[in-house]
């Protein structure tokens, strides 16, 4: 779910959220991809660190 649903939001916010005008305002959409672009590596280490508490907490099981 939490591996999804980010990507899939920041597709959806540009495509039908994001103004059309600030589409082809250079600025204002080099702004908008940095935020996209600094949101999706947050959302990558809260992947990773989950990860590794689910993998920390279950291992044991596996074995």
């Amino acid at each position: 779910f939490w591996v999804c649903i980010p990507p899939t939001y920041f597709l959806i916010e540009y495509i039908h959220i994001f103004p059309d005008a600030c589409k082809v305002d250079k600025d204002a959409f080099e702004d908008f991809k940095y935020t996209q672009d600094l949101s999706s590596k947050v959302w990558a280490g809260y992947i990773v660190v989950l990860t590794s508490m689910l993998y920390a907490k279950y291992n044991k099981e596996f074995k």
